[in-house]
């Protein structure tokens, strides 16, 4: 029997990635919040699946305990969460929500919460090797502070056995709803616009760093497998494919798909979030150990996808 998922955050990119992917499988009984109709407006879920509007930061107490209640899921998925902003927006969005979220799940007993979290947690790799969940976490950036701070909470909040949860530690995600803040989102968008406008070149950033990409279908695989998985253990999990990819080799990837044969010039700036750490790859051992998964999809299959994406983009506008 198919679990019943409630996703909270469903609107965001990896909330809606992870919504497509299980949908258009059928694997899970899905039940989608978002926190009005905005958020779900234009997010390329063309699916007649149950909604549910709940501001979780500024609703009465006890408001997602009665939607819990309500629905009656088998875990929660978090998908929630600010990615880039000034440093008391992200506290607020990736760690005072998260708080909130435990609380309210203290009069919720029973129910699993998978909670996504980052490799920005870890911050820089030593020796360039693959980074196991038992690394010492030394985050370089505001974004990844919050996060390992969320994780921190839930840990101890399960180590208090107030509730089940396992955090899905995700590296790098590629897929069909990649948005323009991440190196293939925004080389996609820019490389089917030259195609489009005939331009002979395109400007990305410096293309030197490596990173462990991981494509959204195998994330969403990761979910429905952590909260499937019995015995239910609260733990961190790397997702990732544990395999580092330089921003050059991914980008010609790309274009090869796209059939773009411009020129790439790196004369944009460098992220800001990812300016300190040159070099990401996550050890897998854990995941596979505990839940049995492993990534499934290769860079071409992942990018191969983003541009399917791009390409329905386009048509649905035209």
């Amino acid at each position: 029997m198919a679990p019943r998922l409630l996703v909270l955050g469903a609107g965001g990119f990896l909330g809606r990635s992870i919504v497509h992917h299980l949908a258009g499988t059928g694997d899970a009984e899905l039940i989608l919040h978002s926190r009005g109709a905005d958020d779900r407006a234009g997010n390329g879920l063309d699916l007649d699946l149950e909604w549910h509007n709940l501001d979780l930061l500024n609703s009465a107490p006890g408001a997602l305990a009665d939607l819990v209640d309500e629905v009656a899921p088998d875990a929660i998925v978090n998908c929630t969460g600010l990615a880039f902003g000034e440093p008391a927006d992200l506290r607020v969005a990736n760690v005072l929500l998260v708080i909130r979220l435990i609380a309210e799940l203290d009069e919720c007993k029973g129910i699993h919460l998978v909670h996504l979290g980052s490799a920005a947690e870890y911050g820089r790799s030593i020796d360039n090797c693959p980074v196991a969940e038992t690394a010492l976490a030394i985050p370089q950036s505001d974004y990844g502070i919050t996060k390992l701070m969320a994780t921190e909470q839930l840990m101890r909040a399960a180590a208090e056995e107030r509730l089940s949860v396992t955090v899905l530690r995700v590296f790098n995600p590629v897929g069909r709803f990649s948005p323009e803040t991440t190196l293939p989102g925004g080389a996609a968008r820019k490389i089917d616009l030259a195609l489009r406008s005939g331009a002979k070149a395109i400007h990305l950033g410096p293309l030197d760093s490596w990173r462990d990409y991981v494509d959204t279908r195998d994330i969403a695989r990761a979910v429905l497998a952590a909260s499937v998985i019995t015995p239910r253990t609260s733990a961190v999990l790397n997702v990732a494919r544990g395999e580092a990819v330089e921003g050059t080799q991914l980008i010609k990837a790309l274009t090869a798909i796209a059939g773009y044969h411009g020129d790439v010039i790196q004369s944009a700036p460098r992220s800001v979030r990812s300016a300190s750490v040159d070099w990401v790859c996550a050890d897998v051992r854990a995941i596979k150990k505990e839940l049995g998964w492993a990534a499934l999809h290769s860079i071409e299959d992942s990018l191969g996808e983003l541009w399917n994406g791009i390409i329905a983009s386009r048509e649905s506008r035209e």
